[in-house]
């Protein structure tokens, strides 16, 4: 007559529950640090389109004292500004307007604004973040 091992499903179980457990704290791990990652991209955003808009600023405030500004040739028209960098790409007339065109960029974030403007009455028409 043949004996059986005792204690053979307890065994078995007990790996199974493990190994469950373990693929569960490694899946929720792994999501943890990747949302990191997620959430430094959004500051880095946040942060390019804050630079983005003192460069639109800057350049509503180049335009009221000098009405015939344009911007310098490339680097002379970039602003460093913390750790990123933001341009002042193009300012052109748009009839009795001035229309602004701004980028800026922190990390791989890239942000562009358009600020349209009349520097008579010094109103902004528009303002808009641009693709």
């Amino acid at each position: 007559m043949r004996q059986h091992p005792k204690g053979y499903i307890a065994l078995i179980s007990v790996l199974l529950i493990s190994v469950a457990l373990l693929v569960a704290v490694a899946s929720l791990s792994f999501s943890g640090y990747l949302n990191r990652f997620i959430i430094l991209d959004a500051e880095a955003k946040d942060e390019s389109l804050a630079y983005a808009e003192a460069c639109a600023s800057s350049a509503i405030g180049e335009v009221t004292k000098n009405s015939s500004y344009t911007p310098p040739a490339p680097p002379a028209n970039e602003l460093n500004i913390g750790t990123g960098k933001c341009s002042i790409d193009s300012v052109v007339s748009a009839g009795s307007n001035r229309l602004i065109n701004t980028r800026a960029t922190v990390g791989k974030a890239v942000t562009k604004i358009q600020v349209e403007f009349d520097p008579l009455s010094l109103n902004i028409i528009s303002w808009n973040e641009i693709p």
